[in-house]
């Protein structure tokens, strides 16, 4: 009993009930974030160099939308054909990732994240406070059809699923918990 009393006293006799008490700065929950990010990709990376390919990045361009359902990657002359997307918000991608073999084969990449950690950073900023983020428009996106030149003397074999170990870290904000002295968020852009 008098070992219970002594820790009671010293850790303050209750535990936070806030994550805010444990908060770092909006920086520092970023940091920590693309930290996980960076080791991610070098998981993906050392996977491609284990299967004995090199990671390939080609230029993307878009092709003429024809068949709104192709799912498959395909073969269209001297280019690669990916499936249709629908692209709605943001920059469109300037290059794809593919992987080669030794023997000139080429592969479209398929990244197979597997969850090693997952955790949650609590920022003591506030989400309405920090800089808008792209908004996008309400209407559909339109299909995608992104085509990409094949290097010379390669021949495209399909897709390669490669398995990695994924760190995700996501960040909470201050005003994500009830009770904050957070300002309401912005109305959306018009």
């Amino acid at each position: 009993m008098r070992w219970l009393l002594i820790v009671l006293v010293a850790c303050g006799g209750n535990s936070p009930r806030h994550p805010q008490r444990a908060c770092v700065s909006a920086a520092e929950a970023e940091n920590e974030a693309e930290v996980a990010k960076v080791s991610s990709r070098q998981s993906l990376l050392d996977e491609i160099a284990l299967h004995d390919l090199t990671l390939v990045t080609l230029h993307a361009t878009e092709a003429q939308v024809g068949d709104v359902h192709e799912t498959e990657w395909r073969i269209d002359g001297a280019r690669v054909l990916a499936p249709i997307t629908y692209w709605g918000c943001g920059p469109r991608p300037e290059s794809g990732e593919f992987v080669k073999s030794t023997a000139n084969e080429l592969w479209a990449l398929v990244p197979a994240p597997i969850a090693r950690t997952q955790r949650t950073v609590a920022s003591c900023a506030c989400r309405s406070t920090l800089a808008v983020g792209q908004h996008c428009g309400g209407a559909a996106p339109p299909p995608l059809q992104l085509a990409y030149d094949l290097p010379a003397g390669t021949t495209f074999r399909g897709t390669m699923p490669i398995q990695y170990n994924l760190d995700v870290v996501s960040i909470s904000y201050a005003d994500d918990y009830p009770g904050s002295r957070c300002p309401p968020m912005p109305p959306p852009a018009p």
